[in-house]
């Protein structure tokens, strides 16, 4: 047995659990030379996909959003902390915190239904692991600008809910 989940579990903790052991899909090709994150942003992708949102509210105790707002909160509580992490390991040219700090955004970012930022925060993990520090680099602004959109429309979902 190389892993497992206590009860009771969430499908966000399944799903991390079975992307740790399951392969990697391989990554969509681009269309004409555009990087595909860049494509996703550019046909509008919502920075939080809200069936992300409504699986939480499924398996939330009382059936309400209870859940997923405790998780935005959660993880906006401590967002901009991580990122700065992220800078500081490429700046610092720290492969091994990069993956580590990526990693674990990744898995985050996923929960809360920000799709397209934990794509990024993956290919930042795979750089970080594979010590591609200037490529990782070169990705920090769009991961910025990427993580700025999610925080935003997490806080304006907040402020809808009450």
């Amino acid at each position: 047995m190389d892993d497992f989940l206590p009860k009771p579990y969430s499908l966000a903790q399944l799903q991390a659990t079975l992307a740790r052991w399951l392969p990697a899909a391989q990554p969509a090709k681009p269309v004409g030379g555009t990087p595909l994150v860049q494509q996703e942003c550019a046909a509008s992708v919502p920075a939080i996909n809200l069936k992300v949102l409504e699986a939480l509210r499924e398996i939330d105790p009382d059936g309400g959003m209870g859940l997923a707002r405790k998780i935005m909160r959660t993880f906006l509580a401590s967002a901009h902390e991580r990122v700065v992490h992220i800078e500081q390991a490429i700046a610092c040219g720290d492969s091994e915190t990069l993956g580590q700090a990526a990693h674990a955004l990744k898995s985050s970012t996923a929960n809360v239904g920000a799709e397209t930022l934990s794509r990024l925060y993956k290919e930042l993990e795979r750089l970080g692991r594979e010590h591609r520090l200037e490529e990782a680099r070169a990705l920090l602004d769009e991961v910025r600008k990427e993580h700025q959109r999610a925080v935003s429309n997490m806080q304006t979902l907040l402020m809808e809910a009450g």
